[in-house]
């Protein structure tokens, strides 16, 4: 009898961190997949252009500050490109005045296809921003795997990490990439 329960508690235990196991993974995965390329522009083409590269995130917030971010550069006369990191998705990043780059952080990981996208762009003399959004502080670790992949000589880089809801801070990181 006591066996029993025993072996049923311990069944029930194994579910239940199967159950979370397969939760975290189907982040994971969302994070490192490569998204089907989908650009679009905002704003009209008077001179000044932005670039946005992102991961989406599972419940939007990487999104919402994208379209934060894009609200912020068409008020300030820029055109902006904005698309997902892909294999077949190529900018000359000289064209862009300021640059994005945005990833979720899922179990402490940036979107592997960002990091394997920013291997292979080539910078200018270009103002960048990174912004990660998680629900867990900003630590140095989050940005350490995208500094490896971008020039700090070469490029003006500016990060921040935000959660959900906080759109506001990403207008303001905007307008002071802007100047």
């Amino acid at each position: 009898m006591a066996l029993t329960i025993i072996l049923d508690i311990i069944l029930a235990i194994l579910i239940i961190l199967l159950v979370v196991m397969l939760w975290l993974a189907s982040y994971i995965n969302r994070n490192n997949r490569f998204m089907v390329p989908k650009e679009e522009k905002y704003g009209v083409d008077i001179g000044l252009k932005a670039l946005i590269i992102y991961q989406p995130s599972k419940h939007n917030t990487t999104y919402n500050m994208v379209m934060a971010a894009v609200d912020v550069f068409v008020k300030n006369g820029y055109e902006v490109t904005v698309n997902y990191p892909n294999k077949g998705v190529t900018y000359n990043m000289s064209d862009y005045d300021i640059i994005l780059f945005g990833s979720p952080v899922y179990c402490g990981a940036v979107s592997k296809s960002l990091l394997f996208y920013l291997e292979h762009c080539i910078f200018a003399k270009n103002k960048i921003g990174i912004f990660l959004t998680g629900t867990s502080e900003a630590s140095i670790a989050d940005f350490e795997e995208i500094d490896k992949r971008i020039d700090n000589e070469k490029a003006d880089v500016r990060k921040i990490k935000l959660g959900k809801g906080e759109e506001e801070n990403m207008r303001k990181f905007v307008s002071e990439i802007i100047g």
